[in-house]
């Protein structure tokens, strides 16, 4: 199954432990990149790594609430991952194409 990957841009929680006064403690903007796995009221989910066996890891689980955007950078992103295989077969050469993504 292939996952749109989007941009998020999110309103940090923030917190001290120590007595900053109030006035300086601010939420921030942050923005993760990644494949849109999950979506629903209360939760947004960013998988920001795949396998070769089309499964997700290392996800960012993000409140609603403290979401300010969403942006879809790529609706049905290609499978760079294809033909690949856990082993490694090829020369071990790294070879950047020009759309950014590697491949052997």
């Amino acid at each position: 199954m292939g996952y749109s990957i989007v941009s998020v841009v999110f309103r940090d929680i923030t917190a001290t432990c120590d007595w900053t006064e109030q006035s300086e403690v601010e939420c921030l903007p942050i923005e993760v990149i990644g494949f849109l796995v999950h979506q629903d009221d209360d939760t947004v989910k960013l998988a920001t790594a795949r396998t070769t066996d089309d499964e997700y890891s290392a996800v960012h689980a993000i409140p609603t609430g403290c979401i300010v955007k969403i942006t879809t950078l790529v609706q049905s992103p290609p499978a760079p991952l294809s033909g690949l295989s856990d082993s490694a077969d090829n020369d071990g050469q790294l070879k950047i194409v020009q759309s950014g993504l590697a491949q052997s």
